[in-house]
């Protein structure tokens, strides 16, 4: 049970990894390729191409890093559930 847990987590965070992973490299190549176009009413200085590519970091680059953490969780969870699975075979060979 713990294994197919880990399989669910390894296939959820690998979603959310390459789906979110794949819209901020979209946002940050838009934006590096695209001329600024600051807003006149709001302040220029954020507006700018290092401003926009932070609130894409912000935005993209949180979901992303959630989706690698449950995607190593359950790698981890299915590590141990094969760990402890092969040592209850040894410890049940040596009679």
């Amino acid at each position: 049970m713990i294994r197919f847990i880990g399989f669910v987590l390894m296939a959820i965070g690998g979603l959310i990894t390459t789906l979110c992973g794949l819209c901020t490299i979209f946002g940050i190549v838009t934006i590096l390729t695209h001329p600024c176009l600051p807003r006149p009413d709001a302040d220029k200085a954020f507006w700018g191409t290092a401003g926009r590519s932070q609130l894409v970091l912000l935005v993209g680059g949180v979901p992303t890093v959630v989706g690698v953490g449950l995607f190593m969780l359950g790698f981890a969870l299915t590590r141990g559930a094969e760990d402890a699975g092969s040592r209850r075979e040894d410890s049940e060979n040596v009679d």
